[in-house]
């Protein structure tokens, strides 16, 4: 705080009063000085509280280094274990034995006892309690070691500042010092079942996380569209699609052209049905990896003219053959795959 304000008398009351013996003072001149008198004297009354305490003593940490003189911090420099043959100023600091001691008159130090008995040194502290004494060796030690203070103190830090700075509730620190996490929950009233689950309960309520499931929460909904894995990845299929993947709208391939046809994994129907007639060889698929059936029509109508033979793949047969006729005019056969993958059967 600033220094209080001086008071400035602003008008003669005298000169005035002189002038004017049977009139009464100018109440607007008194009101003007009163208000400068009370401002100095409440800044005064202020500053006064800076440094008193109530009960007339120095208000406590209002006296620093600086408001010392020389005379009087100066014994205070770095202290360091006293030892002989040794030139000490006045003003140095050393501590013997329990006590700190300020060198009075510069000297060479010779026996401590002696030096303190010719008045070189003067007692500053003594830490000695009875039987038990604090070791200024110990203390100087600390103090002249930074590594120990880097040890023993926590480095400072802007968010430890910050915490530093909180003033907890009552609520906050009995939640800190609550014995355990079941005495936590008691006070921040969380039920078991009505705030949050338990680990068995929650076991019981939630599915546990999976991949799949992963993949198919992205999905949009779509009305009528079905979850179909494609080619390992999950996606949303359209009733046409599935339709089509599970061969519930067959798929059919007709030959129109000539030479030999060679089937194909989609194909549940094949119709033999060429421009120019002419024989014809159907070469199935595999029956190894074939999971439903082929149907093979002489849609044309000229099978008894122009034989459609059905080859098996590599050694695989037909009922036993290595291959099977159709030689009747819009005749047809039913194909289905052997279980084992040996060929097929009618």
């Amino acid at each position: 705080m600033a220094a209080p304000t001086p008071y400035v008398r602003a008008y003669s009351f005298q000169a005035y009063q002189t002038a004017n013996p049977s009139r009464p003072l100018p109440a607007d001149k008194l009101e003007t000085e009163m208000s400068a008198i009370s401002l100095t004297t409440d800044e005064i009354i202020a500053n006064l509280g800076l440094i008193q305490r109530s009960d007339g003593a120095l208000a406590n940490g209002s006296v620093g280094y600086d408001q010392l003189d020389e005379a009087l911090y100066a014994g205070f420099r770095q202290p360091a274990a006293w030892v002989t043959t040794t030139a000490y100023l006045a003003d140095d600091s050393v501590y013997s034995g329990s006590s700190l001691y300020r060198c009075i008159t510069a000297h060479t130090s010779g026996t401590f006892a002696t030096d303190l008995a010719a008045g070189k040194w003067g007692l500053l502290i003594d830490l000695s309690f009875g039987a038990t004494a604090i070791s200024w060796g110990d203390i100087g030690g600390v103090v002249a070691d930074q590594a120990d203070l880097v040890a023993a103190f926590q480095a400072k830090d802007a968010d430890l500042t910050t915490w530093a700075g909180l003033t907890p509730s009552a609520n906050a620190q009995s939640l800190v010092t609550a014995a355990n996490y079941a005495a936590m929950r008691a006070l921040l009233d969380l039920e078991a079942g009505t705030d949050f689950y338990s680990i068995t309960a929650a076991d019981t309520a939630f599915q546990p996380k999976d991949s799949d499931l992963t993949a198919i929460a992205t999905l949009t909904a779509t009305t009528d569209n079905f979850i179909q894995s494609k080619s390992s990845a999950w996606a949303s299929r359209t009733p046409a699609q599935v339709m089509v993947d599970l061969h519930i709208t067959p798929t059919i391939a007709e030959k129109t052209s000539a030479g030999s046809y060679t089937m194909l994994d989609a194909d549940d129907h094949i119709l033999v049905n060429k421009s120019s007639g002419a024989a014809t060889t159907v070469d199935l698929v595999t029956a190894v990896s074939r999971t439903r059936p082929v149907k093979i029509v002489d849609l044309k109508g000229d099978a008894a003219t122009n034989n459609i033979t059905i080859d098996g793949n590599l050694a695989e047969t037909i009922v036993g053959l290595s291959t099977y006729v159709l030689k009747n005019n819009y005749a047809s056969v039913v194909l289905w795959p052997k279980s084992d993958g040996s060929g097929w059967y009618i």
